[in-house]
């Protein structure tokens, strides 16, 4: 191939990343099947697809990660919950941690798949992940979230954080089991030499998630211990 047509095929390599960045930046994120899809195919399209979904994700996770980092720091002065702010407060630290950990995995993941769209060569990161919404209610801002954990002392307050903590930790499972799912699946690509560590990835990612989900869930036992006692 003349130095001509590869630049061509680098220029058309590099379009292809920026439209489908711009693609999927504006879209809902992608079904677990689709991504099994994009994974199989692996058109350079397709990799620019996946690194756009999963940057998506780990700012998700690095924007819950600030979050906890808040509540736990308002746990920590709130005088009218002496007794169980260290506690709530070490729960978020924790959370906090293992959503830093799942955003750099998911960002060295994405990092893959861009050198993939464009055509560079790329060993498969060690260690990954992914994330879905939680459900069940209006989630609170996270300015609710810093001032409940600041100021909670009735029952709706601490069934308001107790709500957040288990729909938080329903997420966090939900993932994992998707987690877990993504490590099948590389595992059963036994012709891509890359395979065995991005499967390992998946694996590590689905560790975290739910370590996380059991730091969340764990937090809100607390709140609703204490909301049952609380007037």
């Amino acid at each position: 191939m003349t130095t001509r047509s590869v630049r061509s095929v680098l220029l058309a390599a590099l379009a292809a990343f920026a439209t489908a960045s711009r693609l999927v930046a504006q879209s809902t994120p992608l079904s677990e099947d689709e991504v099994r899809q994009l994974i199989v195919r692996g058109e350079p399209a397709d990799h620019a697809r996946l690194n756009a979904h999963f940057t998506a994700i780990a700012d998700r996770y690095a924007a819950d990660a600030k979050r906890h980092e808040a509540m736990g720091q308002a746990f920590a002065g709130n005088t009218k919950l002496a007794h169980m702010a260290a506690s709530q407060r070490e729960h978020c630290r924790q959370l906090s941690a293992r959503n830093l950990e799942s955003a750099a995995s998911l960002q060295e993941l994405a990092a893959h798949h861009a050198k993939q769209a464009t055509g560079q060569a790329s060993s498969p990161p060690r260690g990954s992940e992914r994330l879905e919404g939680a459900g069940g209610g209006r989630i609170p801002s996270d300015g609710e979230l810093t001032k409940l954990s600041a100021s909670a002392e009735s029952g709706a307050d601490h069934r308001a954080l107790e709500g957040y903590f288990t729909g938080l930790a329903a997420r966090y499972d939900r993932e994992a089991k998707e987690s877990a799912a993504f490590a099948a699946s590389w595992r059963g690509m036994t012709r891509n030499p890359s395979a065995p560590a991005l499967a390992t990835r998946w694996d590590t990612l689905a560790k975290q998630q739910r370590s996380a989900a059991v730091e969340a869930r764990d937090a809100a036992k607390m709140h609703r211990d204490h909301a049952a006692g609380a007037k």
